[in-house]
């Protein structure tokens, strides 16, 4: 415990020692949500995040897609791919 003839630059000093943390933070509930199988986070994919923003009222037509959306679609579209090669893959090994 410092003194009370602690100058003041050592004081602060120490507070601000025992303030910084050097750990990583861990997210609010990843592990929980990794654990039951779902998204790291509740904004990578679902519902509110794949549909669109809004639609006109007068002709129910959607709004045009932002640029996040269209990345995650062609993200999306290539795992698709990907996934599609290799069960011909596995399906063409089983075969012969």
């Amino acid at each position: 415990m410092a003194s009370l003839r602690t100058p003041i630059s050592t004081l602060l000093s120490l507070v601000a020692r025992r303030s910084l943390h050097t750990s990583t933070v861990a997210a609010a509930g990843q592990k929980y949500r990794l654990s039951k199988g779902v998204a790291r986070s509740g904004n990578e994919y679902g519902p509110l995040t794949d549909g669109p923003d809004w639609t006109y009222e007068d002709t129910g037509v959607a709004a045009p897609q932002t640029t996040a959306q269209m990345k995650r679609a062609r993200e999306q579209e290539a795992q698709q791919a990907r996934i599609a090669q290799l069960l011909r893959e596995i399906n063409s090994t089983s075969q012969n």
